[in-house]
């Protein structure tokens, strides 16, 4: 088995079949990937979907598994465990692949044996339209919207791949890392940063991870995640991330480092916000301002 493409869902009904209807239609042999599917626990109508899905096609190599404890880094850890290939891929269950994404991935390391991981386009793709406040600056986080141009580069410093398409040599995690399951999203809690402390672990071992723009996959986007009380979670949620992996073990110079970063942010989303002001673009001057201030939020209260 060359690649296995691994989807954690949970309580996505909505777009789940979206996302593997699109992994059926990739253009490539059926024998060279397997798909597996990881249920984090749903309360809708998540496994007859799945389960359905695979009645419907059984010309792909389709695993399903209910993984109880509850969390996206464990949902993630389950799929590595089950995995069969040489190459493990993870998309979110609200992606739409493109019919070339398998193919492109099997090139691209084939092309770069180098590699350990890397990590392609996720664009958004909203179910009405982009709310006002929509900018540069907070569409990873709101939107997984990730387009770092049409150059396949390596990646160097703090810079990494998003979670919503992001692809590993199977053999990285026999002895190495491993998703922190203290880490990511548990139910509905608004907390993050599980592939960002994976591909830390990964830059100190000193390995090549890569940005492939071949790699594309949409993400679709409900009209709740343009609302407040969703981006309210993940901005307060981004904050939280940080202070669990700054203020561990009580480290004073780690988290101070973290928060003095997070302030220096914050002063400069007012400068932002001022250039937004005087193009007319308040509701992207308040998104800015509100956000940063959130995120210290949620770094301060841990809540």
């Amino acid at each position: 088995m060359k690649l296995s493409l691994i989807v954690c869902t949970y309580n996505r009904e909505k777009f789940l079949l979206d996302c593997l209807e699109s992994v059926a239609r990739q253009q490539v042999d059926k024998d060279d990937f397997e798909l597996i599917m990881v249920n984090n626990n749903s309360s809708d109508s998540t496994e007859a979907i799945c389960h359905q899905f695979i009645e419907n096609h059984p010309e792909l190599n389709c695993s399903y598994f209910m993984e109880s404890k509850q969390g996206l880094s464990h949902a993630r850890n389950r799929g590595i465990l089950e995995a069969k290939g040489a190459i493990i891929t993870f998309i979110d269950d609200d992606a739409i692949a493109e019919p070339d994404f398998v193919s492109n991935i099997l090139r691209f390391f084939e092309q770069h044996p180098e590699a350990v991981a890397c990590g392609g386009k996720v664009l958004a793709k909203f179910e009405t339209k982009a709310p006002k406040w929509r900018n540069r600056f907070s569409d990873s986080l709101y939107f997984s919207h990730y387009d770092k141009g049409n150059k396949p580069f390596q990646y160097k410093g703090n810079a990494y791949p998003i979670g919503c398409n992001m692809s590993f040599k199977a053999e990285l995690f026999d002895d190495l890392v491993s998703f922190d399951p203290e880490l990511g999203r548990k139910g509905n809690s608004g907390a993050g940063f599980e592939e960002k402390a994976v591909f830390l672990a990964i830059r100190q071992k000193g390995l090549p991870y890569y940005y492939d723009p071949s790699q594309v996959v949409m993400h679709q986007i409900d009209d709740f995640r343009c609302e407040q009380p969703y981006t309210t979670k993940l901005s307060r949620g981004l904050g939280i991330s940080h202070r669990k992996m700054s203020c561990i073990n009580g480290n004073f110079w780690l988290c101070s480092r973290a928060f003095i970063i997070i302030l220096f942010k914050f002063g400069a989303a007012f400068v932002l916000a001022l250039g937004y002001l005087l193009a007319g673009k308040w509701a992207v001057a308040r998104q800015l301002i509100w956000f940063r201030w959130l995120v210290i939020k949620g770094f301060l209260t841990g809540k």
